[in-house]
């Protein structure tokens, strides 16, 4: 699937510089186990308002299972989301498996 032949659905879609950039954000939060993998997780840490970020792969089938997930995070919680093109899809599978949706969360340290 092309950039071209992504489902118009999945707005917004982030660019190359700024899918090069999330995809950093998805590896140096994995390694500090910040990751919320799937659309309920995604969902819950909306809701919780402990959500930095949600990014999502736009060739996810069928692609309305994490259609909500913008809305949620545009309404209320002023999270940011973003679609990533189905080419960077590969990149986010070696960290989890059959993987549509990430969610960052930032944890505070305590001092």
């Amino acid at each position: 699937m092309s950039e071209a032949e992504v489902n118009p659905k999945a707005y917004p879609l982030a660019d190359a510089q700024l899918t090069k950039t999330l995809l950093d954000l998805v590896q140096q939060s994995c390694n500090y186990k910040q990751l919320r993998k799937g659309a309920n997780e995604a969902t819950k840490t909306l809701n919780r308002g402990i959500a930095e970020f949600i990014v999502m792969a736009a060739d996810a089938e069928p692609l309305e299972i994490i259609l909500h997930l913008p809305l949620l995070s545009n309404l209320d919680f002023l999270s940011p989301s973003f679609f990533l093109p189905s080419k960077y899809k590969s990149r986010l599978v070696k960290y989890f498996s059959e993987l549509y949706c990430i969610t960052i969360v930032l944890v505070q340290c305590e001092k």
